[in-house]
């Protein structure tokens, strides 16, 4: 039920910076347009079509499902205006707590994906790590004690056991101390 009021921004983000102590310059940026985000329970259905299911965020045209434990929160779908991705096979990490800088995890994934050019099997790997901290500097703003999660996921698709294509994903996410 918590919504989460995000702003996108304006500019390319550079997540070059790498190590200990570091400082993210993203001075450059500037506020973008409001993007909302909504965190709520399945329905019983979305349980059903994603085992394990305990949390659904909603936003940008996007779903993503979630199975959140105290320790670990894992990807069990994923709902695109191009694609579906369900873990029903194997869900894959998104990020396991605490995670701290130096913090590295590698994971396996599968399951089915359908899309309008058809639909088959997916697996491969989720490799996570806590590749930076330090200053993050966004725009006129300033957040310390930053950690910089990196997540790099790498799917083969496969349709009748035949290879069609892959998915590379790297996606950087910044958490302030508080």
């Amino acid at each position: 039920g918590e919504t989460i009021n995000n702003v996108n921004v304006n500019g390319t983000v550079d997540n070059s910076a790498t190590g200990n102590n570091v400082t993210f310059v993203n001075s450059s940026l500037t506020q973008g347009s409001a993007s909302t985000t909504t965190y709520s329970a399945p329905t019983a259905s979305e349980i059903s079509t994603f085992p394990g299911t305990t949390i659904k965020m909603t936003g940008n045209g996007s779903t993503v499902y979630y199975k959140q434990t105290a320790t670990k929160l894992e990807i069990t779908g994923l709902v695109t205006p191009d694609a579906t991705l369900n873990f029903s096979t194997n869900n894959g990490t998104f990020i396991t707590y605490p995670a701290t800088f130096g913090y590295s995890e590698s994971d396996t994934a599968a399951g089915t994906f359908s899309a309008t050019a058809g639909s088959g099997n997916f697996s491969g790997t989720i490799n996570i790590t806590g590749d930076a901290q330090g200053t993050l500097l966004i725009g006129a703003k300033t957040y310390t004690n930053v950690l910089r999660i990196k997540s790099v996921q790498n799917f083969n698709l496969t349709v009748f056991g035949f290879s069609v294509g892959t998915i590379v994903n790297t996606s950087y996410a910044y958490y302030d101390s508080a």
